[in-house]
């Protein structure tokens, strides 16, 4: 029975309570990928982690973001940190104190429900800030770099069923990025 109140706990405090919406369909085709990754330089990215200054850089040079759109994105980040800091550590205590009472040898199946219904509270407001935060900046963009961003977002979708077609050849492979 513990085992079974352990692997619950887990698994409810574990998943994302993120849901994935479907993005708008928005403006013209995109333009093509190796237009892409040249004008964005690109080419040393491909698979690597990247550092959060490399992924604004890429943002803003794909967006095509001024700089007092520059300057919004910011004080958004800012406000979405702040934001989530308070709830990452509320959801930390809970996690410590979920894991304190699944070690005692008589758990409190009311405690540890408790516990669980405020984790995925605060991971619902955790998602809430995140929602607001990309609603935010989706107003601030033009219907350009709105068009721009969808494409993106149509581009998630697909990027799982990449490797299948190049298994088959369906797919020229990539390019090897330069020093490979």
């Amino acid at each position: 029975m513990k085992r079974t109140l352990v692997a619950l706990a887990v698994l409810a405090l574990a998943l994302p309570a993120s849901a994935q919406v479907a993005p708008p369909r928005l403006g013209p085709p995109p333009p093509s990928a190796d237009t892409l990754l040249g004008q964005l330089g690109l080419e040393d990215a491909h698979g690597a982690q990247m550092r959060p200054e490399r992924a604004r850089e890429i943002v803003v040079r794909f967006l095509e973001l001024t700089e007092a759109q520059q300057t919004q994105w910011d004080a958004l980040l800012d406000q979405l940190k702040a934001a989530l800091e308070p709830l990452r550590q509320q959801l930390e205590d809970v996690r410590k104190q979920l894991a304190e009472e699944l070690k005692k040898p008589n758990p409190d199946r009311a405690k540890i429900a408790e516990l669980i219904l405020r984790g995925k509270e605060i991971q619902e407001q955790t998602e809430a800030a995140r929602r607001a935060y990309v609603q935010a900046f989706e107003a601030m963009l033009t219907p350009e770099q709105l068009a721009k961003l969808a494409f993106l977002r149509r581009a998630q979708q697909v990027v799982p069923l990449l490797p299948a077609f190049y298994l088959y050849g369906l797919l020229p492979p990539l390019p090897n990025p330069p020093g490979r």
